[in-house]
């Protein structure tokens, strides 16, 4: 593109130490020209952010003096030729926290799921669940791409949707749980999204209506994200809501029929088969301490005794399926938008606002590497055996890691030149949804090593005791 600008409608920046003190004394000068407008720094002239000294130091204190509320501002217009990259603030890593546990219990998810029968399950709620978490974060990542927020409120707002989020990770259990309707998770895994989908509703109405730059760019980008993505996805949210709530509260009703057991709402013990020790011999032969750990990674009761657990889809997997629907309609309805309607507007300025690639670029490097962290704990934190088998899972795991966190960060462009989100919308959309599958794809990566690990820790256990036993017989004789 011309003047700094590409044609996927984004802005692209320079990384020279002149550039990065220039675009700073700017960034301060346009937080304070807004907090004159808001009528918080009447006594401050803005000239001082030119000026070297006492004043430039006097102009920056003032500027970290946050009121509390101001407008969002917009980062970067069009005709703007440079910005710096946005800091990445404590407050993006503490909320990238939540996804490691995130990371962390959908890896037990796919080990509860591990079976013949369940897998389908398994990567359906897997996909339901890691989709909608992943479009949280996405939507956060590009607000930030495009606005700032300096205020108090705005930070208030970040903690009520760090709550959210961390009430839906919270409970991400395994796929018994989860599609159990006597069990609250999947209640309370939506309702979490539905409030976090909210707080986004939120902020885009507020941009609609004051929010600070290229006004008819910010009330029709926004209008168009409102309108085909986030309230869609609230509908779709909050019918799993209900769905989930309503088989819940049902849980003490006698009269409801069904294949969940009698009226003191315990399982009939009728089926089951698949978790007992007839069968999935290569697990475990009975339902010991080992082997819950080993099907869920959590201290889950032992699976026999769930009985008439149905590997079938039934009416209990609707919300997380819902969830997962709304997931691949919004990609779908996305990619049409970038593809086809966007790059026919005759005026494409008037209809998006530009957002900060080089931003985008970091923090899409930071959450792919989150998931790298999921991989390697999963590698790491197991138990081990002095078995060469077992040593050489491990090792070769560990080798392999490292080599896709190579080959990645290697092969990708560090800065926005060259790189996908900068060459073109259709460019940038496919990244992203190959950034998804990579992610999935890892998380997967590191639930197959620590299973092949805790096989093989078993088997150890195994022959040692077996070892322990002819040893002692044959001193007893």
């Amino acid at each position: 593109g011309h003047n700094g600008m590409d044609q996927s409608g984004h802005r692209r920046v320079g990384f020279t130490a002149a550039v990065g003190s220039t675009a700073m004394a700017a960034w301060r000068e346009l937080v304070v020209t807004s907090l004159h407008a808001d009528g918080n720094l009447d006594d401050y002239d803005s000239d001082a952010d030119s000026d070297c000294g006492e004043n430039d130091s006097e102009a920056e204190a003032e500027a970290h003096r946050l009121p509390l509320y101001i407008p969002p501002l917009q980062r970067q217009k069009w005709s703007d030729l440079e910005h710096p990259l946005p800091h990445i603030n404590w407050g993006d890593l503490f909320f990238d926290l939540f996804y490691v546990a995130a990371a962390y219990n959908l890896g037990a998810l796919l080990i509860s799921s591990m079976t013949p029968d369940l897998w389908p399950r398994g990567v359906l709620y897997f996909v339901g669940i890691f989709g909608p978490l992943f479009n949280a974060w996405e939507s956060k990542l590009v607000y930030e791409a495009r606005y700032a927020v300096v205020d108090y409120f705005h930070r208030i707002v970040e903690v009520v949707r760090v709550f959210f989020l961390s009430f839906s990770v919270l409970h991400i259990k395994p796929i018994e749980l989860m599609s159990d309707p006597r069990s609250a998770e999947t209640f309370f895994f939506t309702l979490g999204l539905l409030l976090e989908c909210c707080v986004r509703i939120f902020l885009k109405v507020e941009l609609i209506r004051v929010g600070n730059g290229d006004r008819e760019a910010i009330r029709n980008h926004s209008r168009r994200k409102l309108t085909f993505s986030y309230v869609p996805l609230a509908l779709f949210y909050l019918a799993a809501v209900i769905i989930s709530g309503v088989a819940y509260s049902r849980q003490d009703d006698p009269n409801r029929g069904g294949s969940y057991g009698d009226e003191d709402g315990g399982y009939d013990g009728g089926k089951g088969d698949d978790y007992d020790g007839s069968k999935g011999d290569d697990y475990d032969d009975g339902p010991d301490d080992g082997h819950r750990r080993f099907l869920a990674a959590a201290a889950l009761a032992p699976a026999s005794e769930l009985g008439n657990y149905s590997a079938h889809f039934t009416a209990a997997d609707l919300p997380v399926i819902l969830c997962a629907v709304a997931y691949f309609l919004n990609a779908v309805f996305g990619a049409i938008r970038k593809t086809v309607w966007l790059p026919s507007l005759t005026d494409f300025r008037r209809e998006n606002v530009p957002s900060n690639i080089d931003f985008c670029i970091h923090r899409y490097g930071e959450f792919t590497m989150l998931m790298l962290g999921e991989a390697v704990l999963s590698l790491l934190i197991v138990d081990t055996t002095e078995n060469g088998d077992y040593y050489f899972v491990a090792l070769f795991g560990v080798l392999t890691v490292i080599m896709i966190q190579a080959l990645h960060f290697e092969s990708e462009p560090s800065h926005a030149d060259h790189h996908a989100l900068w060459r073109s919308i259709q460019a940038g959309m496919w990244y992203s949804v190959f950034l998804q599958l990579l992610c999935m794809g890892l998380v997967a990566f590191g639930v197959s090593y620590k299973v092949m690990l805790k096989i093989l820790h078993k088997e150890a256990e195994k022959a040692m005791a077996k070892e322990a036993g002819y040893g002692g017989d044959g001193y007893g004789g």
